[in-house]
């Protein structure tokens, strides 16, 4: 899949993809019924690979929204796909799916942690001082956006999951 800066969107039917620039969204068209709260994180360098994962637990796992990057942060080669959920219930069940796709899997992350800049020792061990500085230190600013903005592609409001600031790095985070 070809990285192209300029934000896009795609019909599937069901599903709507839509590229913010850094994130491609996958989002089910069905209302959400249940807020999220984080996510559980797969990482494979395949993105194709990435976007056939979220295709499936979304039309086949109940699963409603998901995101993955095109392009791999600092030193790192592998993307990662964040699909999205209310809570940790399901890590065992995707664990289990993880192995099938073949796919590393990190089990759930709250979006508290991700707010307060928590991430693994190896992802941050891979990105420069810069980057890891803008990583691990609170995210002000995203605490002072508005929380129930608009999915790309989307009419539905996004109660939980925000969207980052527009700078490719800051919006790398997952």
């Amino acid at each position: 899949m070809a990285v192209d800066d300029h934000p896009w969107t795609r019909d599937l039917g069901d599903v709507r993809l839509a590229f913010d620039g850094y994130w491609v969204w996958v989002e089910s068209k069905q209302k959400r019924s249940r807020p999220v709260s984080g996510k559980y994180l797969f990482f494979c360098a395949d993105t194709d690979h990435l976007q056939e994962i979220a295709l499936t637990e979304i039309r086949d796992h109940g699963f409603q929204l998901a995101k993955y990057n095109l392009s791999p942060l600092g030193s790192n080669t592998e993307r990662v796909l964040c699909l999205y959920y209310e809570n940790d219930s399901r890590k065992s069940e995707l664990a289990e799916r993880a192995k099938e796709y073949g796919v590393k899997y990190r089990y759930w992350k709250s979006d508290v942690d991700t707010d307060r800049g928590r991430y693994s020792p190896e992802f941050l061990a891979k990105l420069s001082p810069q980057d890891r500085a803008r990583f691990t230190r609170d995210e002000v600013q995203s605490k002072t956006r508005d929380a129930a903005e608009t999915i790309p592609g989307s009419n539905q409001k996004n109660t939980k999951v925000r969207t980052r600031p527009r700078s490719k790095h800051t919006k790398a985070r997952h």
